[in-house]
C-alpha cells in the first residue's frame, strides 16, 4: 500500500486532519481505490474508531456486526471523496474524517442525555442500545448524500477505458486502476435527502432492529430529510455534532486544502469579498437612519437580513450559483470562521438597541470587529449615539425586510414616519395589558387601543373534545446549579407520568423556574390544560388559538399563567420569574420564528366593527394535537408576520 500510494502522490503527509500547510501537488485526478482498513489507517482514523466503540459499550460480536461492518461499507462507498469543494474537510479524505468525527461527537454528547426521552428508567433501559445506534446511523448517513450530489466519480479501469460510478453501482469494481473526482452544484437540500436512499450501507440485522422503534425510525428519516421539526433529539444531538467537527476543522484551516477543479474561492473569502466592498462604495449604508451598519467602540453592527440579501445578490450579480440562498447559512458561516461574533448563547445572531441623533432602533444583527471589514485609514467614525446589547430573549422587531431607500409609513396620527423606527409597543417587554393576563401584573406602558377587544377573539363553536393524555415528562439531563441554587437542582428530576389535573394542580411535581426541564413540563401543562378542558381554544379567555400556521400561544400572558399555577415566587435577581421560564422555553427551539427569525408573531383580531392585535408564539399542531383531532382555524385571527 505504501508503494501504491507514493505512486499516486499520496502518503500521510496529504492526509486531510494535516490542515493550513503548503504541500506538493497532489494528483487528486488519479486516487487509488482503497479497502476500508487501509483508508482508517491513511486517514489516521483508528483512535476515533475506538472513541465510538467505548461508547457504544456492546460487546465484540454486536460491534463487529452492527457498528464495524457500517463504518467499512460507509467507508468503500466515501473513499477520498471530500465533504466540501471549498468550505470544511475540503481535502481528500474530508468526508469519511468528518463523518467519524461526528460519530464520535454524537455519541459523546449523547451521555449528557437520557435518551429516550419521554420515558420511565426500564423502559429506557430496555431501548438504551438501540438508540444508540439510531444515533450512530444519523451521524454516519448525515452526509452520504454528498457522495451522490457534490460530486461526481470517473473510474479508470485497468483496460484504459473509464466508466461513471456512484454507490448506488456497489463497491469500485476490482479492475479500477484510479478514480477521480469532479465538483457539481446541487441544491444542499439534496444532500441531505438523498442520504436516506444509502440506509442500505447499514446492515439489514441492524435496519430490522431500528424499525422496532417507530419513534426513532421517524426522528432517523426526519433528520436525513433536514426536517426541522420532527428529527428531534436525535437530529439536535448530531447537529451539535455535526457543527463540533466542522469548527474544529476550520479552524485548522481545513478549506485551504483543495481538489483542482473546486471552486477556486472558498465561499468564505467570497462572502467577505462582497461585504466589504459593498460597506465601501456606499451601497450598505453606515451610521444612518434607515442604514444597514453601524460603527460603535471598534466593532461593526450589521442588520442580519439587509446584509445577507445585499451579498446574495452582489454575487448573483457576478455569475455565482452556488451560494445559498437561505441567509442562516450566511450567518453561521460567517461565524464559523470567526468573523461574526458569538452572541452570549454561542449563536451568530444579537439583539441591539441602536439610538442615534435622530432615531431609535431595536434591531437583530451580527457583531463584526470593525478592522476586519475596512481597511487601515478609512475605517468610518464612531456612531454619534449609542449602541445597547439587548438580553437574548427579548423579542423585537427587526429591520431585515427593511429596504435600503428610505420609504416610510405613517404614525396613527397621519405623521411620517421612519419605516425602520422600532415603536416602543412593538418589543414584547413594552406591550400593552393582555385581556387574557389574570395575573396582576402591571404594565409597562400605558393602555393603547392594541388588545382591546378580546371579545373579537370568540369563535361561535369551540372545539370541546378530548385531546389525549399527557404523556411522561423527560428531557436531558442538566448541568451543575450554582451554589445559591437549591441543591437538589444540581441533579436533573425524572417526573413520573402524571395526568393532566395532577400537572395543573399540584405545583409541587413541578421542575423550577431555572431548571431546563421546566420548559417541557410547559409544553406538558398546556396539553393537560386542553385535555380536561382548562383551556378551550379559539375563545376570548383561553389563551391557545388555532390558525392556518400552526397552534398560537398568546404571549406573555401564557407563560404568566403557567407561573401563577405553578405559584413561583420571584428568583434572586431583578429578571421576572416568567422571564426565565420564557428562556427555557425559547432553548426548547419548539416554536416556529418568523421569516426575520424573531421568535413572536404577531396576528390581528378582526372584530365587527374594528380591528386590533396580539403576538404569540406558533407552534407546529403536532405537539398539542394528533392527526385529524386538530381543531377548526380561528377565522377572527389573521398571521400578519
Amino acid at each position: 500500500m505504501a508503494k501504491l500510494l507514493s505512486f499516486f502522490g499520496l502518503n500521510k503527509h496529504f492526509a486531510p486532519n494535516i490542515s493550513g500547510q503548503k504541500t506538493d501537488p497532489l494528483d487528486a485526478l488519479n486516487l487509488p481505490p482503497m479497502t476500508a482498513p487501509e483508508l482508517i489507517r491513511f486517514l489516521e482514523l483508528e483512535h476515533r474508531i475506538l472513541a465510538i466503540k467505548r461508547l457504544a459499550s456492546v460487546n465484540d460480536r454486536y460491534w463487529n456486526s452492527l457498528y464495524q461492518t457500517a463504518i467499512n461499507n460507509a467507508a468503500e462507498t466515501i473513499q477520498l471523496i471530500p465533504a466540501s469543494a471549498s468550505h470544511h474537510h475540503a481535502g481528500p479524505g474530508g468526508l469519511l474524517t468528518h463523518t467519524i468525527e461526528v460519530c464520535a461527537n454524537a455519541m459523546r454528547i449523547a451521555k449528557a442525555w437520557q435518551l429516550p426521552l419521554g420515558v420511565g428508567p426500564e423502559e429506557r433501559a430496555k431501548l438504551d442500545q438501540v438508540w444508540r445506534y439510531g444515533l450512530f446511523a444519523a451521524a454516519l448517513l448525515h452526509d452520504m448524500g454528498k457522495t451522490l450530489a457534490l460530486v461526481r466519480i470517473t473510474l479508470n479501469l485497468k483496460n484504459g477505458q473509464t466508466s461513471p460510478w456512484s454507490p448506488y453501482l456497489g463497491k469500485i469494481p476490482s479492475d479500477t486502476l484510479s478514480y477521480r473526482v469532479d465538483f457539481q452544484v446541487a441544491d444542499y437540500q439534496l444532500y441531505h435527502q438523498l442520504s436516506v436512499s444509502l440506509m442500505d450501507l447499514l446492515p439489514r440485522s441492524a435496519r430490522h432492529w431500528l424499525l422496532q422503534d417507530m419513534k426513532l425510525m421517524k426522528q432517523l428519516i426526519a433528520w436525513l430529510n433536514n426536517d426541522p421539526y420532527e428529527c428531534g433529539e436525535i437530529g439536535e444531538i448530531v447537529r451539535q455534532a455535526d457543527r463540533d467537527s466542522t469548527a474544529a476543522d476550520l479552524k485548522l484551516g481545513g478549506h485551504q486544502k483543495r481538489f483542482p477543479g473546486a471552486f477556486q474561492l472558498p465561499m468564505i473569502d467570497r462572502l467577505m469579498t462582497a461585504l466589504r466592498h459593498l460597506l465601501q462604495d456606499g451601497t450598505l449604508k453606515i451610521n444612518r437612519n434607515g442604514a444597514a451598519a453601524w460603527i460603535y467602540q471598534g466593532r461593526a453592527y450589521l442588520v442580519c437580513r439587509t446584509v445577507a440579501q445585499a451579498v446574495q445578490q452582489y454575487l448573483a450579480d457576478q455569475g455565482a450559483t452556488d451560494i445559498p440562498t437561505d441567509p442562516t447559512r450566511l450567518y453561521d458561516t460567517w461565524q464559523e470562521y470567526g468573523y461574526a461574533l458569538d452572541n452570549t448563547e454561542g449563536g451568530a445572531i444579537w439583539k441591539a438597541h441602536i439610538m442615534g441623533e435622530d432615531y431609535d432602533l431595536k434591531l437583530t444583527v451580527m457583531v463584526f470587529e470593525a478592522t476586519r471589514l475596512f481597511k487601515v485609514g478609512h475605517l468610518p467614525s464612531d456612531l454619534k449615539g449609542e449602541i445597547k446589547i439587548l438580553s437574548q430573549d427579548s423579542d423585537i422587531k427587526t429591520l431585515s425586510q427593511t429596504p435600503l431607500s428610505d420609504h416610510h409609513h405613517e404614525n396613527n396620527d397621519g405623521s411620517p414616519t421612519p419605516q425602520n423606527t422600532v415603536t416602543d409597543t412593538e418589543s414584547e417587554s413594552q406591550q400593552d395589558p393582555d385581556p387574557f393576563d389574570l395575573s396582576n401584573n402591571t404594565s409597562e406602558s400605558p393602555h393603547t387601543e392594541e388588545h382591546s377587544l378580546p371579545g373579537a377573539l370568540h369563535t361561535p363553536d369551540p372545539v370541546t373534545q378530548q385531546h389525549g393524555t399527557v404523556s411522561t415528562i423527560e428531557n436531558k439531563q442538566s448541568g451543575a446549579v450554582s451554589g445559591s441554587e437549591n441543591s437538589e437542582l444540581a441533579q436533573p428530576k425524572v417526573h413520573q407520568p402524571l395526568d393532566s389535573g395532577a400537572i395543573i394542580s399540584d405545583p409541587q411535581s413541578a421542575p423550577q423556574p431555572n431548571d431546563p426541564q421546566v420548559a417541557q413540563f410547559f409544553i406538558q401543562w398546556i396539553k393537560g390544560s386542553l385535555a380536561d378542558k382548562s383551556f378551550r381554544v379559539n375563545r376570548a379567555d383561553t389563551p391557545v388559538h388555532i390558525v392556518a400556521q400552526g397552534v398560537v400561544l398568546i404571549s406573555p400572558v401564557i407563560i404568566k399563567k403557567f407561573c401563577q399555577k405553578m405559584k413561583y415566587e420571584q428568583l434572586t435577581g431583578s429578571k421576572p420569574t416568567w422571564k426565565v421560564v420564557q428562556s427555557q422555553f425559547h432553548k426548547l427551539k419548539l416554536h416556529i420564528r418568523t421569516e426575520n427569525h424573531v421568535n413572536i408573531h404577531k396576528f390581528q383580531i378582526n372584530g365587527n366593527h374594528k380591528s386590533s392585535f396580539m403576538n404569540g408564539y406558533l407552534l407546529p399542531y403536532k405537539i398539542f394535537f394528533d392527526e385529524g383531532d386538530i381543531p377548526p382555524i380561528n377565522e377572527r385571527l389573521t398571521h400578519i408576520g
